[in-house]
Formats: C-alpha cells, sequence, structure tokens
C-alpha cells in the first residue's frame, strides 16, 4: 500500500483506474458469463420440461388406477346390493366390495384435481364428460339405493343396473381411456418438443461458442498487448540506459500498475541523469581547479627563475 501511494504521489494525474487484476478479472467474467448463462437456460428449461413430463405421467398414474379398478368393483358392488348379498350398512366390512358413494366421492375428488391442473384442451373436454357421467352415475345409484331400501321392484332395480348402471360406468371408463389417450399425445408433444428445444439449443450454443471463442481471443490479444506493449518499452528503455543512454524514457498509457512502474522508472531515469549530469560537472570544476591551483604553483616559480637568471647575467656583465 506505501508503495503504492508513492508511485502514484509519483506519477501525478496518472492513476491506476484499470489495475491488471481487473482486467483479468474481466476477460475471465467475459469468457465464464456466457457459458453460466446457456447453463442456466438449460437448467430452466430441463426443469420446466422435468415439471410438465411429471405431472402427465402423475395424471396418467391417477386415471390408470380408476380405468383399471372402478367399473370392475362399482358394478359388482351395486349387483350384490341389488341381489341381497350385502346392505349399505355392511358394504364396507366385505374386503372386495366397496360402498358405491365412497367410491363415486374418491372418483370426483380426484378427476375435479385433474381438471384444475390440466391445461390442454381435448383432455379437459373429455374430463367434463367424465365429472358429467359421474354426476348422473349418483343420481342412479341413489334411485337403487332408495329401491332397494324399500324391499320391491327386484327386476326394476337389475334392469336398472343393466340398461343405467352398467352404462354409465362404461361411459366414464370410456372418457377415463379418452383422457389418457390425449395426456399421452400430449406427453409425446412434450418430448418432441424438448428435443426440437435441444437441438436448436445445441445450434445456438455451438454458435454462441465460436462468437464467444473469437470475442475472447479479440479481447485477449487487446489485454495481453496492452500488458506486453509497455514492459517491452521498459525493457527496450533499461537495455539502452544499461549502456549509458541516460536520455531514454519509456511510455505508456495504459492506467495500470505498469504505467506507474514506467512513471517511476522515468522519474528514476531522470534522478540517475541528473545525478551524471551533475558529477560531471562537479569533475570538471575539480578539473579546473587543479589548474588554476597548478598555474598558481607555476606562476611563482617561473617568476623566480627569471629573476635569477637576471642576476646571472649582471654577475657576468
Amino acid at each position: 500500500m506505501k508503495r503504492e501511494n508513492f508511485f502514484r504521489k509519483r506519477s501525478g494525474d496518472n492513476k491506476i483506474r484499470f489495475p491488471i487484476k481487473n482486467k483479468i478479472m474481466m476477460l475471465t467474467a467475459m469468457a465464464a458469463l456466457p457459458f453460466l448463462t446457456m447453463v442456466v437456460y438449460l437448467l430452466i428449461t430441463m426443469m420446466n420440461y422435468s415439471r410438465a413430463y411429471d405431472d402427465i405421467v402423475r395424471n396418467l398414474a391417477i386415471a390408470n388406477n380408476y380405468n383399471l379398478d372402478f367399473k370392475e368393483e362399482m358394478d359388482e358392488s351395486l349387483y350384490k346390493l341389488v341381489v341381497g348379498y350385502v346392505t349399505f350398512d355392511n358394504i364396507s366390512e366385505k374386503d372386495t366390495l366397496k360402498d358405491p358413494y365412497v367410491m363415486i366421492d374418491e372418483l370426483r375428488s380426484e378427476f375435479t384435481k385433474l381438471m384444475d391442473i390440466t391445461t390442454e384442451t381435448e383432455s379437459r373436454l373429455w374430463l367434463e364428460s367424465l365429472l358429467r357421467n359421474i354426476d348422473t352415475l349418483e343420481m342412479r345409484v341413489d334411485d337403487i339405493v332408495e329401491s332397494v331400501s324399500a324391499g320391491e321392484r327386484y327386476d326394476e332395480n337389475i334392469e336398472e343396473l343393466d340398461n343405467n348402471i352398467y352404462i354409465l360406468t362404461e361411459l366414464i371408463q370410456d372418457d377415463i381411456q379418452y383422457y389418457i389417450c390425449y395426456q399421452t399425445q400430449s406427453m409425446e408433444e412434450v418430448t418432441n418438443n424438448l428435443n426440437r428445444r435441444m437441438n436448436d439449443f445445441i445450434v445456438i450454443c455451438i454458435i454462441l461458442v465460436l462468437l464467444l471463442v473469437a470475442a475472447v481471443t479479440v479481447v485477449t490479444v487487446l489485454i495481453a498487448s496492452g500488458i506486453l506493449r509497455p514492459i517491452r518499452e521498459l525493457y527496450v528503455a533499461t537495455e539502452k540506459i544499461a549502456e549509458g543512454d541516460f536520455e531514454v524514457r519509456a511510455s505508456a498509457d495504459s492506467r495500470d500498475e505498469i504505467e506507474v512502474l514506467v512513471h517511476g522508472f522515468n522519474n528514476m531515469a531522470g534522478n540517475m541523469q541528473g545525478l551524471i549530469s551533475k558529477v560531471k560537472e562537479d569533475e570538471q570544476k575539480m578539473r579546473r581547479a587543479d589548474l588554476r591551483l597548478l598555474q598558481e604553483q607555476i606562476n611563482p616559480h617561473f617568476l623566480y627563475n627569471t629573476l635569477d637568471t637576471i642576476v646571472w647575467l649582471i654577475e657576468g656583465n
């Protein structure tokens, strides 16, 4: 932190606005975000289709359960009530028989729930027909219960079973089967839509991957060039300084740590150049001072020799 603050002070207005770490993180995010988006989209799509598929399977399981058992159990229970094998008071005690009203209420409850969650048009039409037939069946059961309770009209009750009850249970079974048929078609449609979506998704993924590779390549080259170019210039400037050229300067406009380093290097080179210039100037001053001192030493000695020569000439006439 202290070094960073120092470099910022030395570099003046050239502050770190785009650190190298942020550039690398931006490149990573650019590469990862599209893939993450595709994965999330794929997961959401798969979840939606899985939920729709599970709903259809659950609806089919409920419908199949009643399709196999309801008509047989209802016909048998009502027949044994009519012939006097059981009464409404003890019918629940028989393991193989069920109360007709309980079966009707269960059937109405389950298929009313299916009506609330079913969206396919044809399936809803057959559910509506089924619920109407259930209401009609309940009214016919009421007639038989009233007749059996009165203890008369055995032949009419048998005829009621043949002409109404058995026909209604047959219609209800047909409604259930048609509902199952259209739900099966819906399941196939869901599967086909899923396959079509997957094929489209694969094509889109291939296109996006190609575009992403091209974009990431371009951005990587730009970011790498922005990082390596000033480093290369700094390296060249360092070699020139090693050769003695202290006037060389590196340049950078990347607004990151490298720009701060370049400005620090330029400041260092400038300081070295100033110091060397000062050393040269001091050496020149020292050389001039030595020459002046030598001159001051030579001048008295030359004057003495000149005077001594004059004296010798005078003495020798």
